[in-house]
């Protein structure tokens, strides 16, 4: 981890903090007394489904990146595409607008001999189609239940839209990127040649073979997948699930603390607008913005009294628990390379 990345961990980590000590000190009802009794209370197999929803989050990603690089050419595990996906939760979380996910992928995916053209595309198209499975399941939750989009006050609401309009943005630039290489590409160049004549690089030439190198095998892998929907409609409903799974977090949770079965799908769309109104602020892993969204968009959904203690539970699993976890995982296979890396070069 570099010192940028550092600094963004520190204030992700200060971040997280200030959120759960305003939670707590502004809450008339929450005591920590309270909140023990609360889990305590609740039904552990939904709490174990919780869980397996959360690991169902990092799988689902881990399987679409397997699938794409395996479509262009490069057969790699699903247990790879765990680590890969681990990589980019955890990163993505600890960075504004979750920039830092894609290039830790990158470098674990490299690291096991996959093309740097692969890697690209298999990422970029992976994000592009995540941000389209958020796309559509806020805009089923707003459509079929408009009633819960009203439930928000006006600031949640105007982040729900803000995140619908940024998300279109990303969608469109995504196709550029893909279908439009030879622009990426110049801009690419470009910002070389200002690069040496600022004096920043000494080797111009040398990244000017290595960007036409990577632009070939990129258009190669580019011209695969254009036309090719098949593989583009798999990625996606990976990505769907991938979502569904991290609001079924918050479905497994709600009925361990007793909630009504019937109220299951007003969950749903409430968590889903939810996430798309927490991707509008570039703040790392949405921290603060997403439970404050939690906490307004639930307000009709659970008595008032236990409004702090569900979002404590059901955001520690699926947020808080499942960045423990991708760090554990992302340090444990980080060390294990560096490791291989220094064998083979003895070797």
């Amino acid at each position: 981890m570099d010192k940028k990345k550092i600094l963004w961990f520190l204030v992700f980590v200060l971040l997280v903090g200030l959120t759960l000590y305003t939670l707590i000190t502004t809450s008339k009802t929450f005591t920590f007394e309270g909140f023990v009794t609360y889990m305590k209370q609740a039904n552990p197999f939904w709490i174990v489904c919780a869980v397996i929803c959360m690991l169902l989050y990092i799988l689902f990603e881990g399987i679409s990146i397997k699938c794409l690089t395996g479509f262009l050419g490069t057969k790699t595990s699903v247990r790879k595409g765990f680590i890969y996906s681990a990589a980019d939760i955890f990163f993505s979380a600890i960075t504004p607008s979750a920039t830092g996910g894609q290039p830790a992928s990158a470098f674990f995916m490299m690291t096991d001999g996959i093309p740097a053209s692969v890697t690209a595309m298999s990422l970029i198209l992976n994000i592009a189609l995540y941000t389209v499975s958020i796309i559509i399941i806020g805009l089923v939750s707003v459509i079929f239940f408009p009633e819960v989009y009203m439930n928000f006050d006006i600031l949640s609401r105007v982040l729900v839209v803000l995140g619908f309009v940024i998300q279109i943005v990303c969608v469109a630039s995504f196709l550029i990127v893909v279908y439009k290489d030879k622009v990426l590409f110049k801009i690419l160049d470009k910002l070389i040649g200002v690069a040496k004549k600022l004096h920043l690089t000494k080797s111009a030439s040398k990244k000017r073979k290595k960007l036409e190198k990577i632009a070939t095998e990129y258009k190669e892998c580019s011209s695969a997948v254009a036309n090719r929907f098949g593989i583009i409609v798999k990625i996606l409903i990976y990505n769907i699930l991938q979502r569904l799974s991290q609001i079924g977090v918050t479905a497994c949770v709600f009925l361990a603390v007793g909630g009504n079965v019937a109220a299951i799908p007003r969950v749903f769309a409430t968590q889903g607008c939810v996430i798309l109104g927490s991707n509008a602020v570039p703040v790392p892993g949405a921290v603060g913005v997403a439970d404050y969204l939690f906490l307004e968009g639930f307000r009709g959904v659970v008595p008032e009294s236990d409004i702090i203690n569900i979002e404590l539970l059901s955001r520690g699993i699926s947020f808080y628990g499942c960045i423990i976890l991708c760090v554990i995982i992302v340090a444990v296979c980080y060390l294990i390379d560096k490791k291989r890396i220094r064998k083979a070069k003895e070797g």
